[in-house]
């Protein structure tokens, strides 16, 4: 199902397209075929509002995108480079199977450092 904030969206581009508003069929466009736009509104309410998470996850939500960058620093240095930051990650089931696959770099460790680097 689409976030109450992707629907509002979709509503207002396809409105303002059907009234020929100059550059709105480009937006609406892009909207439509770019999955990563339509989930980046998941979770949001209408007016904007993200009631399900507080706002200092989007802090996590960088230092996850910051991942590969740092991965392919080290990776172009030889590996001679130490990187450092921290995840809050807020659920407990998901932050404690992260910990213990990382303590023996098991699976989802393995697959989470696979996928970012």
């Amino acid at each position: 199902p689409e976030s109450p904030l992707c629907a509002a969206v979709r509503a207002e581009l396809q409105s303002l397209a059907s009234n020929n508003v100059p550059g709105v069929g480009a937006a609406l466009d892009f909207f439509e075929r770019d999955d990563a736009a339509v989930r980046s509104l998941e979770g949001f309410d209408a007016d904007g509002r993200l009631p399900q998470l507080p706002a200092s996850a989007f802090n996590d939500y960088y230092k996850w995108s910051m991942l590969p960058v740092m991965r392919a620093v080290e990776r172009d240095l030889g590996g001679d480079v130490n990187v450092t930051f921290s995840l809050n990650v807020r659920s407990r089931a998901e932050r404690e199977a992260i910990a213990a696959s990382a303590a023996v770099r098991g699976p989802l460790h393995s697959a989470v450092c696979a996928a970012l680097s």
